[in-house]
């Protein structure tokens, strides 16, 4: 990566106002002369769009790096989701879809490509619909499982009795403890 020259006009930015031409020009897209514009506008330092050209090629190595990092990490990160819980892969990946989309949507005007934050979003969406679901599922069967318990709590020495009973083979058993506790299945 080249080095800004002392003299060159883009070095008169401060590292804040930098930073916020980076943003023009790797993130929001704008053209040379658009940034050039923004930048005698707001910062008042005249710069030509060759000059925002110049200092674009010689930063792109950098945010390029930056961009892979942040990728790098979040790849990392999902490995030691997978790692540390298996089951868990699905939300780090939907985490990392989420990510793509937005910078898509931020990144580009085309209408290809928003068709394709479209198309992403509606993933995300019904993926987040599942997970309620299942959260959903989840709270019934937590609420099913406490009432069967106390069932069987209130209904203790009838089932003790029923366990006892040598009589009754061990899916009678079974079969009259469910009756007990759930009565008997209505007619189809």
């Amino acid at each position: 990566m080249k080095k800004l020259r002392s003299d060159a006009v883009i070095g008169k930015l401060t590292p804040p106002q930098r930073e916020i031409l980076d943003g023009w020009i790797f993130v929001d897209n704008l053209s040379y002369r658009e940034a050039a514009s923004r930048v005698r506008e707001q910062f008042q330092v005249y710069v030509y769009p060759f000059q925002v050209k110049s200092y674009h090629e010689r930063e792109y190595a950098r945010f390029l790096r930056q961009k892979i990092m942040a990728s790098s990490n979040d790849a990392n990160e999902l490995v030691r989701k997978l790692i540390s819980d298996p089951n868990d892969y699905q939300k780090a990946l939907l985490k990392m879809l989420g990510q793509v989309v937005f910078e898509l949507a931020l990144s580009s005007r085309k209408p290809e490509i928003l068709k394709e934050v479209r198309d992403s979003l509606r993933v995300l969406t019904a993926a987040k619909q599942e997970e309620h679901q299942a959260d959903r599922v989840a709270l019934h069967r937590e609420k099913w499982e406490f009432d069967v318990s106390r069932m069987c709590v209130a209904h203790l020495a009838e089932l003790q009795a029923i366990i006892a009973d040598h009589s009754l083979d061990e899916p009678a058993r079974l079969q009259a403890i469910r009756r007990r506790l759930f009565g008997e299945r209505p007619a189809s």
